[in-house]
């Protein structure tokens, strides 16, 4: 893990516990352009290096952009990053979409770096509603819960998912055949919990084949 990114990752949590502590309204958008701040100020990226809305090489993914791509024209190689925010406002569909929406920026990611030589994170902001809903299974509530070592996520685990989840995953884009293609490991980088007024969670986690 490079130390630059996980002084970003610092600053970013805590640039959003201050945000949320003190109730200013946020979006998923909101979180994204704090994680670009962060990544400007702290990390000293230049803005010539960063892309927003790039396009993913995988033919099946055309239609999908990824949020932020870095391209350092120096030192370390290039880094793409996919965000989700789960908050009060931030989704009126069932939960289980929600949940099965992270697994599909866990496949984009890994087919990406499977065709490059670069890094890929997956930034997630939850609240307290969104967690409780983690709890009620296992194979979900210890993807929240990694601290140490990796996840492996294949088609053995999604087994162990809600079967509506199951379902969702499925027909997402008949195209992109996501169940047996992925295959990849889930590291945790970075963790925090906001515990005060509005309870939120932040983790970040590295997405590797």
């Amino acid at each position: 893990m490079r130390t630059k990114l996980q002084q970003v990752f610092k600053n970013y949590g805590e640039l959003l516990a201050e945000r949320i502590s003190n109730n200013i309204l946020t979006s998923e958008d909101d979180v994204r352009y704090t994680f670009l701040y962060s990544l400007s100020k702290i990390g000293k990226y230049n803005p010539l290096e960063i892309e927003l809305e790039k396009s993913y090489k995988e033919d099946n993914l055309k239609n999908d952009k990824m949020d932020l791509y870095v391209s350092p024209k120096r030192g370390n190689d290039a880094f793409a990053v996919e965000f989700k925010y789960h908050g009060p406002k931030a989704y009126a569909t069932a939960r289980t979409s929600d949940a099965g929406s992270i697994f599909w920026d866990f496949a984009k990611l890994s087919g990406e770096i499977g065709k490059n030589k670069m890094s890929a994170y997956f930034v997630y902001v939850l609240d307290e509603k969104m967690k409780k809903y983690f709890e009620k299974k296992k194979s979900l509530s210890c993807l929240l819960d990694l601290s140490k070592g990796r996840l492996r996520i294949t088609k053995v685990y999604f087994k162990e998912l809600p079967q509506t989840m199951w379902e969702w995953l499925k027909d997402k884009d008949k195209k992109y055949d996501f169940i047996t293609g992925l295959h990849c490991y889930v590291k945790s980088v970075f963790r925090s919990d906001f515990l005060k007024q509005q309870r939120h969670y932040l983790r970040i986690f590295s997405i590797e084949r």
